[in-house]
């Protein structure tokens, strides 16, 4: 499977890594670590999701890489995965999400916070940035060094010189 998984293409490459988990995980989680930082953002956001599944794969601040990445799929995946990793830490860059210009990233960062902060019986959620910073400056002080974006490099650069079509 190590030598055959470049030739699956973003949609079946979850699959063959998760059988690939189930055989061996030390193996595995260095070939996971090698598509961070493909060229096809389809793959990137394949092995976030990857990791919000898998915790124990990759520290809270990798995943977070993803939330800068250039491509909004990618950003989106990163933020789902954050929300799935259930770790407080990650909620300045989910605010920050918030502040992005596409209307999906805002979205999936108000939900990942909401799921991020609420309990069945405590439900949390607000619509703007400003208030979920009023709300972190409060609950900031239950959770360790936050993570914050300005500290994180992108998962992905892309290459001088070279150009990218995204569609929206």
């Amino acid at each position: 499977l190590r030598e055959s998984r470049h030739g699956f293409g973003a949609r079946l490459l979850p699959g063959v890594l998760e059988v690939m988990l189930a055989i061996d995980k030390g193996e595995t989680k260095t070939i996971i670590f090698e598509n961070l930082d493909d060229k096809t953002p389809a793959i990137r956001a394949a092995v976030l999701e990857l990791l919000g599944r898998h915790r124990e794969l990759a520290s809270v601040e990798t995943v977070a890489r993803g939330v800068l990445d250039a491509d909004l799929e990618v950003q989106i995946a990163a933020i789902h995965a954050l929300a799935e990793l259930g770790d407080g830490r990650a909620t300045p860059v989910l605010v920050g999400a918030l502040s992005n210009a596409n209307p999906r990233v805002r979205n999936a960062g108000k939900a990942a916070l909401s799921r991020l902060w609420s309990k069945p019986e405590t439900p949390v959620q607000f619509e703007t940035a400003d208030e979920w910073n009023d709300y972190w400056s409060e609950a900031s002080a239950r959770v360790g060094k936050p993570i914050e974006l300005a500290s994180l490099k992108p998962l992905y650069v892309q290459p001088e010189g070279t150009y990218a079509f995204t569609h929206e």
